[in-house]
C-alpha cells in the first residue's frame, strides 16, 4: 500500500513572496480584513492564479493538494465552499479600495509613470435565467451565447500590461459609453500632482473610438 503524502510547494513560495512584495496584507488590514479574512482572502487569490477554476476547485486545492496551510496561522485544510463564497463578496466590496492601493504599491515598487492605457471590454455568460440579477442582462454575447444573460468586463492595463483599474457593467452596457466613466475614475482616484498632470496615450478598438469618444480624448 503506498502511503506517500503529495503538497506542491514551489507555486505557493513564489506567489507568497510576491504577495509581501506588493503589502497585500497590509492593504486587506486597511480596508478591514481580519487576520482570518485575509487567510482566507488569501486562499482565494493564491487558488486562482495557481489552480484557475470554482470556489469549488479552489477547496480541492487547498484542502489536498497545496501546502499553502503550512503558511498560515489560523485556517487549515477542512474549509467548506461556502467560507469561500463569502470570502470572495468580501473581496469585491472592497475591490475599489484594494484595486488602487495595490496599484499604487505596484507603481512605487517598479517607478511606473503612465504612458500608455489600454483599454478593452469583453462579456461573459451565464448559463441559468439569472431573472433576479441588476446586472445580469441580454446582450450581444462575444462567445455566440446571445441566448444567455451576460456580464460585461472592463480592464485598463498599462504599457507593461499591469492593471490600472477593472469594472463589471451590465450585460447590455453600450461599450463606448463606459469611457468617460472609467478615466474619471482613473483620474478621480490619483492623488500624486505628477500622476494627475500625466496624459497617456488611450488604446481602444474601433468600437469603443466614436467621434465623440474621440473630441472628448482631445479635449
Amino acid at each position: 500500500m503506498d502511503f506517500s503524502y503529495y503538497r506542491s510547494v514551489g507555486a505557493e513560495l513564489l506567489t507568497l513572496h510576491f504577495w509581501k512584495t506588493l503589502k497585500l496584507d497590509q492593504i486587506l488590514q486597511e480596508c478591514s480584513f481580519s487576520e482570518k479574512e485575509i487567510e482566507l482572502a488569501k486562499i482565494v487569490i493564491l487558488g486562482r492564479l495557481l489552480s484557475p477554476g470554482s470556489e469549488r476547485q479552489t477547496l480541492k486545492w487547498f484542502n489536498e493538494e497545496s501546502s499553502l496551510s503550512e503558511f498560515l496561522r489560523i485556517v487549515k485544510p477542512g474549509l467548506k465552499k461556502d467560507v469561500l463564497y463569502r470570502i470572495a463578496d468580501r473581496i469585491l466590496e472592497q475591490k475599489p479600495g484594494i484595486e488602487r492601493r495595490l496599484r499604487d504599491n505596484l507603481k512605487s515598487l517598479h517607478s511606473l509613470i503612465d504612458q500608455v492605457y489600454l483599454y478593452d471590454l469583453t462579456n461573459t455568460y451565464f448559463e441559468s435565467s439569472k431573472r433576479n440579477s441588476e446586472i445580469c442582462k441580454r446582450g450581444k454575447s462575444k462567445e455566440k451565447r446571445d441566448d444567455c444573460p451576460l456580464v460585461t468586463l472592463a480592464l485598463v492595463v498599462d504599457q507593461n500590461g499591469f492593471p490600472v483599474y477593472s469594472r463589471i457593467y451590465s450585460g447590455n452596457q453600450s461599450e463606448p459609453k463606459t469611457l468617460k466613466d472609467i478615466l474619471h475614475e482613473i483620474y478621480d482616484d490619483k492623488e500624486d500632482l505628477l500622476d494627475r498632470l500625466a496624459r497617456p496615450s488611450v488604446i481602444m478598438d474601433r468600437g469603443i473610438a466614436t467621434k465623440e469618444n474621440l473630441a472628448y480624448l482631445r479635449k
